[in-house]
């Protein structure tokens, strides 16, 4: 059956549970299919259904995408020849019928995925971005947001010069009212003396009635709450107002008791899932990006019947600092490991392995996907008794970036002795437990700041007897800019 009339292009907004999205067009073979998810290319994390089928179908994901992000189904046929005709050879309908297929597909794929003339005979950009724009020489050129980042600055930079002397003048104003109000205030008293003296009331006048209970300019600047001299001292010394200079900037003054500053933002990802983070527009440009992850870690392994059972394995950290300017395509997405599951209850089972918590960047030049993942803890296993039950490994580090490895869970020798879990700034491991049921380690020191055996994220799970087992804490991601 020849290809139908398609467009090879649809695209959908993800409500955070749906995990399967449909694609009603023809696909020759699953590498034909191109899955977008916020304008990132994602090339794994999902299977394809439909392959062949003349109606399409489907792109099921093994995590569904976050609430509000964009998922972009399209099909790119790739344009080369992949039948080799032989002079004299059979040609067969079904090769002929495939080939053409694959030439219509091409075209309905440029005619879907470049610009066309609108009813005003306009290009329409079908609300898509319009990427490696060259910066204007003439002035009809278009410019790109590498230009508009430069020039931008600059106006910035005018309009506060120009607020920085408002304000100066402000000031100045302000200090002239000032000097009026003595002027008026002490107008005011001397026209009150000499009512007095005409009509012997009694000084000073009670504010009460109308008055500033006192007969000297300096006392009643006093008793109506204000300052005692006649004009506010401009300056950095105490009770002074302090003042920008020439550059609209604040002179060097004692910042000890100022809160909030150098932190700009600060995103925090405490539970397996996946994430998009965007840099924060209006950031100056030695604003700097940093980032660090921690993967999950391992689950503890569950004893049934009598024996031993080890703890999981910590999460791995990594961390890097970056310009906020720099930062590959201005967003990232962020998937965050998963802890390890617990040995099945009511069987002896070994603990799973922790996930990895991973940075997923566009660069753009090279139009690749950058990941960096900080690796999960191994799972605890179990054993009979006077039988060696291993903790889980930490996380191992990432090679190219300041990364510490997981601590590994704690263990249970053939002896039955239970050996505590590893302890590190990285992540802690889960704690053991021997075939008498007493255990050793299992304390998370990095994340929460406190000693507790309530493990939490990147930290291994607690080997358990009889079902106790733990499993392993998710991964943690915080981003910070400093500016």
């Amino acid at each position: 059956m020849p290809v139908l009339q398609q467009t090879p292009v649809i695209t959908y907004v993800a409500n955070g549970s749906v995990k399967t999205f449909a694609y009603p067009f023809q696909i020759l073979d699953s590498s034909d299919l191109q899955v977008y998810v916020n304008g990132l290319f994602v090339a794994y994390g999902y299977s394809v259904t439909g392959v062949g089928n003349v109606e399409g179908g489907s792109v099921v994901f093994v995590t569904a995408p976050s609430n509000g992000s964009s998922v972009r189904l399209v099909r790119e046929t790739s344009m080369t020849r992949i039948t080799d005709y032989v002079e004299g050879g059979s040609i067969t309908a079904d090769v002929l019928d495939r080939d053409f297929d694959r030439v219509v597909m091409m075209l309905q794929e440029q005619a879907a995925l470049t610009f066309h003339e609108n009813n005003g005979g306009n290009l329409d950009a079908t609300n898509r971005n319009i990427v490696n724009v060259a910066s204007p020489i003439n002035p009809h050129d278009a410019v790109n947001k590498e230009y508009t980042d430069g020039v931008l600055p600059a106006l910035e930079l005018s309009s506060s010069n120009s607020a920085a002397a408002a304000n100066n003048s402000a000031i100045a104003a302000a200090a002239s009212a000032d000097s009026a109000s003595d002027s008026a205030i002490a107008a005011s008293s001397s026209a009150m003396a000499a009512a007095a003296s005409a009509a012997s009331i009694a000084l000073p006048i009670p504010i009460a009635s109308g008055g500033t209970g006192a007969v000297t300019t300096a006392a009643a600047r006093l008793n109506l709450g204000l300052t005692t001299a006649a004009t506010t001292p401009l300056g950095t010394a105490a009770n002074n107002i302090i003042q920008l200079d020439e550059n609209a900037m604040l002179p060097a003054v004692d910042g000890r008791h100022l809160t909030n500053v150098g932190i700009v933002h600060q995103s925090v990802f405490d539970a397996a899932g996946s994430y998009v983070w965007q840099v924060p527009s209006g950031l100056p440009s030695s604003a700097v990006v940093v980032v660090e992850m921690w993967g999950a870690g391992g689950g503890g392994g569950n004893r049934l019947t009598t024996g031993n059972a080890a703890g999981g394995g910590g999460g791995a950290y990594v961390r890097f600092d970056i310009l906020a300017s720099k930062f590959p395509s201005g967003e990232g997405t962020f998937i965050i490991g998963a802890g390890g599951t617990r040995g099945t209850s009511g069987a002896n089972a070994n603990g799973g392995a922790g996930g990895a918590t991973q940075l997923l960047v566009w660069h753009i030049p090279s139009t690749q996907v950058i990941t960096i993942s900080a690796n999960g803890g191994a799972g605890g296993a179990q054993a009979a008794v006077s039988a060696e039950a291993a903790g889980g490994a930490g996380g191992v580090v990432t090679a190219g970036f300041f990364s510490i490895a997981g601590a590994a869970g704690g263990s249970v020798s053939a002896g039955n002795v239970p050996a505590a879990a590893g302890s590190g700034w990285a992540s802690t491991g889960g704690m053991s437990r021997s075939g008498s049921g007493t255990g050793l380690g299992g304390w998370c020191l990095s994340l929460n700041n406190n000693r507790d055996t309530n493990l939490g994220n990147a930290c291994g799970g607690a080997g358990g007897l009889n079902n106790s087992a733990q499993s392993g804490g998710d991964g943690y991601a915080v981003v910070t800019v400093y500016a």
